[in-house]
């Protein structure tokens, strides 16, 4: 699977490309849904006339693709892609730090319960 928050833009134009793809992933309006194996379903948002507008893309990011017009335009990433990637991101980050906090809590609870044992 190609991580695009990972990856290196190859010349100037796909930079500002990617730049601009970052900003808008931090401004806009998305919901996401996991249809598993790694395919995913994201609403996308956004102001037309003073209306609120839905839009649903599919996202596999086992080929990587998006259904998206921009995705099909550049054959490349796009914002949903992007959005996807950093929901993945940030549920792995948060099931880390569930782990750190068992595991801490563990060591709490077996040095407690080493004072008690031999108190």
């Amino acid at each position: 699977m190609t991580n695009f928050m990972n990856s290196k833009p190859t010349n100037a134009t796909d930079a500002l490309r990617l730049i601009k793809t970052i900003e808008k992933v931090k401004a806009g309006d998305f919901t996401i849904w996991n249809g598993g194996g790694g395919e995913w379903s994201v609403d996308s948002f956004k102001m037309v006339g003073g209306v609120k507008v839905k839009s649903t893309y599919e996202v596999d990011l086992n080929i990587p693709r998006c259904s998206c017009p921009d995705f099909a335009k550049h054959a490349n990433y796009c914002k949903h892609i992007l959005r996807v990637e950093i929901a993945i991101s940030d549920e792995i980050k948060d099931e880390a730090d569930a782990c750190e906090m068992d595991v801490e809590s563990y060591l709490r609870a077996m040095e407690a319960y080493g004072e008690v044992q031999y108190a």
